[in-house]
């Protein structure tokens, strides 16, 4: 079996953190099946002002070879004004022409994010005859397909077209199951998989050894929270929460991984509020540094406004660190038993103050949270894609 990938997100060397879950669930593919993946990068040729971008996407190798996967990214030019409407069809003949003119055996292509790349895959799957997957992330749906009119009219538009050609849609959660079913896509073409955990990286490691490797103190309680720094993640709730949370524990620091256009704005109410000095923004971290940050920390903090899963949830239980999330999106498919954590209403800073006040106090089963944890891993993550593609095409003949 060979499958194509097309994703609107994925690491390169300009930006070694997007897409990240792509290349983990691509990687395990590959263990199942022959891989390739396709990530367009864009260009505004006509533009100087990106002229500094433009000499950095150059040095983005156009084609590696890594873990048995072939990996093309294809460069391709947005137009002044008319760009959206004409980007996807560009790259449409060019993806044809590279991976269908020649017969190249293609048997599924899988699209993450409903657009441009769900778009993309479907109308290459109606041009080529090939079976396409599309898992829609989340902002896919909660942001662009949620818009009648507006901005987002011709992006809802072509999500919906995508979303109701695709012979297969998985959504990360529930919620989003139920809002694409909504969008008239029966549900016998919906499977909702979740996002995994790399479970040898994600696992139990001694707080002290962490706090000291990262140079934190040994005598805090920390609450850590993983995220871009957005207005969608509730960040400022976060704050307004913690100035309450440091008159309970004065010894304790607030840590936020990400990065984002809310910094500045951040520390100022950090600084408005008195606490600036406990509050440490660490900007984006290596991949694999996240699970000494998880450790080390006594609680992980997700107060998102929407969230289309929250795999930073799940990797945080299979470190044994317990979670105090809000109740949106994905986040109760992926937190689990109330065991695992604390549940909270989006926006309401005093709730969100005390749910980690008590999540400080209790005593928490971390073996419980681990044992949860592992049961996403992946590995099993990926035997769930690589039997629905068999179905797929069985069903075909």
């Amino acid at each position: 079996m060979h499958i194509l990938i097309i994703s609107e997100f994925f690491l390169n060397s300009e930006r070694p953190y997007d897409g990240t879950f792509v290349w983990e669930q691509a990687i395990r593919l590959a263990r199942r099946a022959s891989v390739t993946i396709v990530h367009g990068v864009n260009d505004f040729p006509f533009l100087h002002r990106y002229d500094e971008f433009r000499i950095n996407i150059n040095q983005i190798p156009l084609h590696e070879y890594r873990e048995g996967i072939h990996i093309y990214r294809p460069r391709y030019r947005i137009l002044p004004l008319v760009g959206k409407y004409f980007t996807p069809y560009l790259m449409l003949l060019r993806l044809y022409k590279n991976f269908f003119h020649n017969k190249r055996s293609i048997d599924i292509i899988h699209a993450h994010w409903a657009y441009r790349a769900g778009y993309l895959a479907a109308c290459l799957g109606r041009l080529s005859k090939t079976k396409v997957v599309i898992t829609a992330q989340g902002s896919d749906i909660n942001i662009w397909a949620d818009k009648q009119i507006g901005e987002f009219y011709l992006q809802r538009r072509r999500i919906l077209s995508a979303l109701n050609k695709a012979d297969l849609v998985i959504p990360l959660s529930n919620d989003l199951a139920t809002k694409i079913s909504r969008f008239g896509v029966p549900t016998s073409r919906i499977r909702i998989i979740g996002q995994g955990i790399a479970a040898e990286r994600f696992k139990p490691i001694d707080q002290l050894i962490c706090r000291k490797k990262l140079g934190l103190p040994l005598d805090h309680k920390i609450i850590l929270c993983v995220a871009n720094l957005l207005p969608i993640k509730g960040l400022n709730y976060l704050l307004s929460a913690y100035s309450d949370v440091k008159k309970e524990f004065e010894n304790s620091l607030l840590i936020l991984v990400g990065d984002g256009p809310l910094r500045s704005e951040l520390i100022g109410i950090a600084h408005k509020l008195g606490f600036e000095q406990n509050l440490r923004m660490v900007g984006n971290q290596p991949h694999q540094l996240i699970p000494l940050w998880m450790n080390a920390a006594d609680l992980l903090v997700l107060p998102s406004l929407n969230e289309g899963f929250g795999a930073v949830v799940l990797e945080s239980l299979a470190c044994g660190t317990p979670v105090v999330a809000t109740r949106v999106g994905g986040i109760p498919d992926a937190l689990g038993p109330e065991t695992n954590g604390i549940l909270v209403d989006k926006g309401d800073s005093k709730a969100l103050a005390n749910a980690i006040i008590f999540g400080l106090k209790r005593k928490w089963n971390k073996e419980k949270l681990v044992e949860y944890a592992r049961q996403f891993t992946w590995e099993f993550i990926a035997d769930r894609l690589y039997q629905e593609y068999q179905s797929l095409l069985n069903s075909y003949g």
